[in-house]
């Protein structure tokens, strides 16, 4: 089964998208239909193996980068710029980013300012990158320590979405991503949260619900902000203000998802405390997370996530706009202090 999915933005660009199994045959027609002067590839060191199973590409059109966020940086940006410009690569080529949410961010940047813009088509290989990173057209490396400081907004011209490469993901990289899936639940669609509830195992057909709903939700909401000048872009941002600052803490060795599972526990325990969820519901979140084995709470610098927090896109001044949970299946902006935050902080980290 396949879905298609089409991101148009309120800015007039456009995303095609499709999800299913065993796409390579979809990536050829692509190519055919597209007739780029030229294609290359970005990948990983974990990838490049797989991407050669997917299709065949010629080894001088291939750029491989470390695995890793630590990738995200600009000696890593430069070096793709060079591996463009020595492949001649015009305004009618195709870049192709083949990889995780770290190959979508940095390859999306780097076409996005070679001669102001290359197409672009990824083809996202972790759960995280296929429900969230290579959705929504955020192009971004780290800078000095911290997350997506630099970065574009450009649309990728096409995404496919292959069921089929998950299937031989650690548990541990699904888990990750599962973070992001229930996010989605908590913060936009309450029937999806049941059903990850409810969920025994995660098969083929799982996988494709979990995929497609989510896509779902972060198309319609790109769709509406693209630019997050309403606000309503903001919302995707649960549970990241303090994984991200966690995340940037030197010597932490927890995933992307494992970061923003304690971020949304956080976000819920500030929501409870306001009044906005019930205890049970705030267990209920509790329990989605623990069931994939993501952490729920975990020790943390507070003075450090709390300098980490001050390079946050969402703060203003002496405030933030946090993302709080109003019930299962909404979430909305309420402005914090710096100062409420941190006392919020110091009662959270273990």
């Amino acid at each position: 089964m396949k879905y298609s999915l089409v991101l148009k933005t309120n800015s007039g660009s456009v995303s095609n998208i499709m999800i299913g199994e065993a796409l390579q045959s979809e990536f050829q027609s692509l190519l055919h239909k597209i007739k780029p002067t030229k294609t290359v590839f970005i990948t990983d060191e974990t990838m490049v193996k797989s991407l050669h199973t997917y299709c065949s590409p010629d080894n001088k059109s291939v750029f491989i980068l470390n695995s890793g966020e630590s990738e995200k940086n600009f000696d890593s940006l430069k070096r793709i710029i060079q591996f463009f410009f020595d492949q001649q690569i015009d305004k009618k080529s195709l870049v192709v980013a083949f990889g995780g949410g770290v190959v979508t961010d940095i390859t999306g940047f780097a076409a996005s300012i070679f001669y102001r813009g290359v197409s672009t088509l990824y083809v996202p290989t972790t759960l995280l990158a296929q429900v969230d990173a290579a959705i929504g057209g955020k192009n971004t490396i780290n800078f000095n320590d911290t997350k997506n400081v630099l970065g574009t907004i450009r649309q990728p011209n096409h995404i496919l979405i292959d069921i089929n490469l998950l299937h031989s993901l650690p548990r541990r990289q699904i888990n990750s991503g599962m973070a992001e899936i229930i996010k989605y639940g908590i913060g936009f669609a309450e029937e999806l949260f049941s059903y990850i509830e409810s969920l025994k195992k995660i098969d083929t057909k799982a996988f494709l619900h979990l995929v497609r709903r989510s896509a779902e939700i972060k198309v319609k909401v790109v769709a509406k902000d693209q630019d997050e000048s309403g606000g309503e872009r903001k919302l995707l941002n649960l549970g990241h203000t303090l994984g991200h600052a966690i995340e940037a803490q030197k010597n932490q060795k927890l995933a992307h998802g494992e970061a923003i599972s304690i971020g949304i526990m956080f976000a819920a325990f500030i929501s409870e405390d306001l009044g906005h969820i019930a205890k049970k519901d705030l267990e209920r979140i509790r329990e989605s997370l623990e069931k994939f084995a993501l952490p729920t709470r975990a020790y943390f610098d507070v003075k450090i996530a709390l300098e980490n927090i001050l390079h946050d896109k969402k703060k203003a001044g002496e405030s933030i706009d946090f993302i709080a949970i109003k019930k299962i299946g909404h979430s909305y902006i309420q402005r914090l202090t710096l100062v409420e935050l941190s006392a919020y902080l110091s009662q959270f980290s273990l």
